[in-house]
């Protein structure tokens, strides 16, 4: 009984220093996918309370969401976007980052940017980068998700090739399944075009995504009384 009680218990020592060789892992991803300290343990209850009830349908709908999200992260990978609006840009990132979280520790790399920092390293490479303006489009394209935060078409000045290059990402994703999280700062819906032919011609074309579909996951955050 001694040797099978010795055995279990180094069995019992080799999972928890596996379970915390793991956790390090994931946590160093995602530092190397640049999510910010405070956004790193956003619980399924934090994450349920950023959700806006009127669009998930009540406190029900939300508990459900919620659950989708920190239950089924490998049919969230089968998407090509998700899309979030509504809220204050801190309860979008919440939102962004946590999903990037939860999707990470399924094992896959990720990364990401904000719109415009994307705007200003496309447009602004020097010679001294350390990094061509390519390599940086190769290396957003190559993720197996990336978070593009605060999405606004006034970021994109006519004439500059930032709205190409982003639909050359983002297409490049779609047709590799590699999924694409975006908040957007301006409400997604019919009437209002987020996107336009100098920000991005696909990023319109998902202006009238104002449901979940089969190749799109939406998420509303609501607005907190003081919007933080």
């Amino acid at each position: 009984m001694s040797n099978f009680s010795e055995r279990k218990d180094i069995k019992v020592v080799q999972e928890a220093s596996y379970a915390r060789q793991q956790a390090r892992a994931f946590l160093h991803r995602a530092r190397m996918a640049k999510i910010p300290e405070q956004y790193l343990r956003i619980n399924k209850n934090s994450f349920e309370n950023l959700l806006c009830p009127k669009y998930h349908g009540g406190k029900e709908g939300t508990a459900k969401f919620a659950d989708y999200i920190y239950n089924s992260p490998n049919e969230i990978l089968k998407k090509d976007f998700v899309l979030i609006d509504g809220g204050s840009d801190n309860e979008r990132q919440m939102a962004g980052f946590a999903l990037l979280f939860r999707l990470i520790l399924c094992d896959r790399w990720a990364s990401s940017i904000s719109c415009a920092s994307l705007c200003r390293g496309v447009e602004t490479v020097r010679p001294l980068d350390e990094m061509s303006r390519e390599d940086r489009v190769n290396e957003l394209k190559s993720f197996d998700v990336l978070f593009i935060g605060e999405f606004k078409r006034t970021l994109f000045k006519p004439g500059w090739q930032a709205g190409e290059i982003l639909d050359e990402i983002l297409l490049w994703r779609i047709n590799n399944s590699n999924i694409t999280i975006v908040s957007s700062v301006d409400p997604i819906i019919k009437d209002n075009k987020i996107g336009n032919e100098d920000s991005s011609r696909k990023m319109a074309d998902l202006s009238v995504v104002e449901k979940t579909t089969d190749k799109v996951l939406r998420i509303k955050v609501r607005l907190t009384k003081n919007g933080n």
